[in-house]
């Protein structure tokens, strides 16, 4: 369990600081001009040191890069047999920063059985991490985030789903998908906080087929696929 700033709610200009959010927390600061690797590796790094840290990004290139730094961190910690697992909150922007929505991801380390396969070695990066569920089998909804709709519907879904104690698989395939599905999680943490509701999520690569008859259909793609899922709050 661990306590992360409370949200603004939906529309208010509210937000709390990156210092109220970190406490003091180690921290990792995304950018978009930063090898995604580098990023995964630092984080990798401050998990092996501490129980949690704070991860911040700016824009959706930020935030694209540090959803897919922590599936790539997830890799690096697979064979030592740790996880992650995060929230998220937006934050007032830096001063200085003009443009562009600010993340905080608070996230945790996670223990689970080392993965044991001929690929595996620890922080190599090769070693997929263990297939990872946080509801039973039939308890999941699956949706998909388009990086040119709304964040606000989306969050709503997601926050009714898992009010049903549902566990919500989102497929985002591009940056501004993944973009999206942070702004969403982020309005779906707010709307359920109110009512002593915590969202918790986790990030991994996926290869999935597109579908339709448009450009690109029949092809395979990278996404990122996120678990969703709620608890009760601490706070």
């Amino acid at each position: 369990r661990f306590r992360a700033g409370a949200p603004a709610q939906e529309g208010s200009p509210l937000l709390p600081s990156l210092a109220e959010v970190i406490g003091s927390l180690p921290t990792v600061k995304v950018s978009a001009k930063t090898n995604i690797k580098s990023i995964a590796g630092a984080m990798a790094k401050a998990l092996r040191g501490s129980e949690a840290f704070v991860a911040t990004a700016v824009g959706g290139e930020g935030v694209n890069h540090g959803m897919k730094a922590m599936c790539i961190a997830r890799c690096y910690l697979a064979a030592e047999g740790l996880d992650l697992t995060a929230t998220l909150t937006e934050v007032k922007p830096d001063a200085g920063i003009s443009s562009g929505q600010c993340y905080a991801f608070i996230v945790v380390r996670m223990v689970v059985e080392a993965k044991q396969d001929p690929w595996a070695s620890e922080g190599v990066g090769r070693t997929e991490p263990h297939p990872r569920f946080m509801r039973p089998q039939g308890q999941q909804t699956d949706m998909k985030v388009a990086g040119a709709g709304m964040a606000a519907p989306v969050g709503g879904a997601i926050a009714k789903c898992v009010r049903e104690d549902r566990e919500v698989i989102i497929t985002s395939v591009g940056p501004a998908s993944v973009a999206k599905c942070v702004e969403a999680l982020a309005l779906a943490r707010s709307y359920l906080r109110p009512d002593g509701i915590e969202l918790f999520f986790f990030p991994g690569f996926e290869r999935i087929v597109m579908q339709g008859t448009g450009p690109g259909a029949g092809e395979e793609r990278s996404c990122v696929r996120v678990h969703a899922w709620a608890e009760a709050s601490m706070v």
